[in-house]
């Protein structure tokens, strides 16, 4: 069987992000979200009617803003703020973060999260930092269904994003080959094929179309960033969100997917 997991990441950043979410997952074809805790837009997105429609994972953040755990000593700054993405991933990728620590906000997050009366169906990592070995060491016993998003994109997704996005995608598919022993040992799942990590900024109708061409047997996720832009929100909160959204709402993805022969699923199935 050929099943399609369609996860819009950010829920919680701002609400207006919130808000192209919901409309994509109750007018599109958003299966799944995932929701940041410790952002702008997380009260507005739990206080949501639609929310209990929305099944959520938890989109882990240790990178921007403040936890909601600590204090820490090695995953914040010295003002109490995680590093930013940029510092966040050269300390990562260092083995500079205590895995206890991560253990610590990881655990604090999903607690939030549940408090809210969300309740996570899988795992996934702002900015795909989840799948740097040593970060995945403090998640692998984390109070959540193991299930968990790594990366081996097709290699034709790196044609579709661009040579710009190349070295990024790489990266993330050679921290999920490096960290999947640790994921596979503690017996975690995930789908058999991600798709859209290289795509941002380039999400349009065609190009949604030829991720489905990519999308074989079992299940495939595609990641998604839809929503509304905000003037002086977060960076990413910008005019390329709302036209993901119109693509996710174009009637000819859903036509794709039937003719595909893909059934839309969530990533309660995997």
């Amino acid at each position: 069987m050929r099943r399609l997991i369609i996860n819009a990441d950010d829920l919680g950043a701002d609400a207006p992000r919130n808000r192209g979410i919901f409309e994509a997952a109750q007018r599109g074809v958003v299966t799944d979200a995932s929701l940041l805790v410790n952002t702008q837009g997380f009260e507005d997105a739990v206080h949501n009617p639609r929310m209990k429609e929305l099944p959520c994972g938890l989109h882990l953040n240790i990178s921007e803003g403040r936890p909601i755990g600590g204090p820490y000593k090695t995953l914040t700054a010295g003002n109490g703020e995680f590093f930013g993405k940029d510092e966040t991933w050269r300390l990562a990728l260092c083995g500079m973060f205590d895995p206890a620590e991560i253990r610590i906000e990881a655990e604090a997050q999903v607690s939030l999260m549940r408090r809210a009366g969300v309740d996570p169906t899988h795992l996934d990592g702002h900015q795909h930092l989840h799948l740097v070995p040593r970060v995945a060491a403090g998640l692998l016993a984390l109070s959540v269904p193991r299930r968990v998003r790594l990366v081996f994109e097709h290699p034709d997704g790196t044609i579709m994003a661009g040579p710009d996005k190349a070295p990024y995608l790489n990266r993330f598919r050679e921290m999920s080959a490096a960290s999947r022993p640790l994921w596979e040992a503690a017996g975690w799942r995930w789908p058999e094929r991600h798709l859209g990590a290289g795509l941002i900024g380039a999400v349009h109708p065609g190009t949604l179309l030829r991720l489905l061409d990519l999308c074989g047997d079992g299940i495939s996720e595609v990641l998604v960033h839809p929503g509304y832009p905000q003037a002086g929100s977060l960076p990413f909160s910008t005019s390329e969100r709302e036209i993901e959204l119109e693509a996710l709402l174009d009637p000819r993805i859903r036509e794709g997917i039937g003719a595909r022969g893909l059934t839309l699923s969530k990533w309660s199935a995997v």
